[in-house]
């Protein structure tokens, strides 16, 4: 079996994570896989030696190089799995499934999803090209159509490997690096700039928390500074946040953090930073959106986007130790679920009854 995942988005989001997760662990369990992503994406630039292979730029006009282009990836007598990542990416699995399925290729198309939408386009889903959707959570298999969540819809949870969670330096050496005193509580998030990741409304938050919670350090990762600064300096909160830009290694900043906040009000699903959190055995609270609630238990949700219902939250776990030992250890606890194993697993049994379901014998 050869596998092609596919990505079609150039910024940096959960998915292409997922899918470039996916690839390295598929990779190391011995299987044949190609990576397809834009030259021009953030992770072609970020991961540039990774073993990737070009898709030509473009839509419905860039079918037939598209096309060649992932034909060029499937060895002769080999059956193939299509796994594809974002919107562009799963019509482009739906329609170009379809032509190879009515040439009788052997070639099964997969979905993933992770977003809590409804889709905007139900051709896809009416196509017969895909033969299954991989979501992350039940809340964004409920945003599928009926007949596909019946049929061919199947949870299967992100992972986190454990390298993303290894730290280069200690915890001593970032809190010197950001000038924090080791008697602060340290408030923290990794997000980035777009709006609803919400970096606004948790500064707005903090700035009701910091003049009742003195010895207090709000640090977000992901962001650009010069932007957030201004805003901070608003708020009165000058000198009591740092502000860190992109980095991957965020688990070097995630260790210092004695309360991880997930401010998003997105479509969340299943948020790879807060499993990311949850794996380094910190204690979360964030909005109740997606599978956020049903990762961390009621005790730690606000409503999403409410400043008042997170601050007053972030207030009671900078003062109720109990809180947050009992979250962190749940956490822990949990996070064995978003094991690189146990994916693997789950999605080598779909892959494998696709091809089953599609009349091809099995090959590895």
């Amino acid at each position: 079996m050869q596998i092609i995942l596919l990505s079609t988005t150039t910024g940096d989001h959960g998915g292409i994570r997922q899918a470039w997760y996916l690839a390295r662990a598929l990779r190391d369990a011995g299987y044949g896989v190609d990576f397809v992503c834009y030259a021009d994406s953030w992770f072609a630039h970020t991961y540039p030696d990774s073993g990737w292979t070009a898709l030509p730029e473009g839509k419905l006009g860039a079918l037939p190089s598209i096309e060649r282009t992932l034909r060029s990836l499937m060895p002769p007598g080999k059956n193939v799995i299509v796994h594809a990542f974002h919107n562009w990416g799963v019509k482009l699995a739906s329609y170009l499934g379809t032509f190879w399925r009515l040439r009788g290729l052997p070639v099964a198309c997969v979905a993933h999803r992770g977003v809590t939408r409804r889709p905007g386009n139900p051709l896809p889903y009416l196509l017969p090209g895909l033969r299954a959707y991989l979501v992350n959570s039940p809340e964004c298999a409920a945003q599928l159509p009926l007949l596909w969540r019946r049929r061919r819809c199947l949870v299967v949870s992100n992972s986190i490997p454990p390298e993303r969670l290894l730290c280069t330096r200690t915890p001593e050496e970032t809190r010197a690096e950001l000038a924090i005193s080791p008697r602060h509580f340290v408030f923290g998030d990794v997000a980035h700039d777009k709006p609803e990741k919400g970096v606004e409304r948790l500064l707005r938050a903090y700035a009701l928390v910091a003049p009742r919670e003195p010895l207090s350090t709000l640090v977000v990762v992901g962001v650009d500074p010069a932007r957030w600064l201004p805003l901070a300096e608003k708020l009165g909160l000058a000198g009591k946040v740092r502000f860190v830009p992109r980095t991957e290694n965020v688990a070097n900043y995630m260790q210092i953090f004695s309360l991880f906040v997930f401010p998003s009000y997105f479509i969340e699903s299943q948020p790879n930073v807060v499993m990311e959190a949850m794996s380094l055995g910190k204690p979360v609270i964030g909005g109740d959106l997606g599978q956020v609630k049903n990762m961390l238990g009621s005790a730690y949700v606000f409503p999403p986007g409410e400043v008042e219902g997170m601050a007053a939250m972030m207030l009671k776990a900078a003062r109720d130790l109990e809180f947050t030992r009992a979250g962190a250890a749940a956490n822990l606890e949990r996070s064995r679920d978003f094991s690189t194993a146990t994916r693997l697993r789950k999605v080598l049994g779909v892959y494998r009854a696709v091809l089953a379901e599609s009349g091809f014998t099995e090959q590895e």
